[in-house]
């Protein structure tokens, strides 16, 4: 169905402090190109508290967290993800822009494993460590 589909942020995520922006990954292909939509139904958040959460899905206990990815005290406002830039075919890169005026890059990496009982699985996203540049947006907010 293309009607929109609407869900609250706290049925998608387990966050320490509210959330302030959310992004949908994007399709990822998976090592042996069999699925063009490995990334769909995963999503990120950055959070007032400068975490960044990545799950799987409404209801999912499959949730990763990096937390302080901005130095404090801000909160970040921005976020984007994309495909491209990691060593991996499931590898990305998740940009952050926090009030401070800082911006982050942080790697991803996408695994699928498969279930050793049927056909089924489930995807995980590993989060790597962030490369922030302080004041980037001179001395302004990066807002979406």
């Amino acid at each position: 169905n293309s009607y929109p589909k609407f869900v609250h942020a706290g049925d998608l995520f387990v966050a320490e402090t509210g959330v302030r922006c959310l992004v949908r990954a994007p399709n990822f292909p998976r090592d042996d190109d069999t699925d063009a939509c490995f990334g769909l139904g995963t999503f990120a958040v950055g959070t007032s508290g400068r975490s960044l959460h990545v799950t799987r899905g409404v209801g999912s206990h499959n949730q990763n967290t990096r937390k302080n990815v901005h130095p404090p005290p801000c909160s970040i406002y921005a976020i984007a993800w994309s495909g491209v830039g990691g060593t991996h075919p499931g590898g990305g890169v998740i940009a952050t822009g926090a009030n401070d005026g800082s911006v982050a890059m942080t790697p991803t990496k996408r695994t699928f494993e498969s279930s050793p009982y049927d056909d089924s699985g489930y995807t995980s996203t590993q989060l790597g460590t962030p490369s922030v540049t302080p004041g980037a947006v001179g001395k302004g907010a990066v807002r979406a």
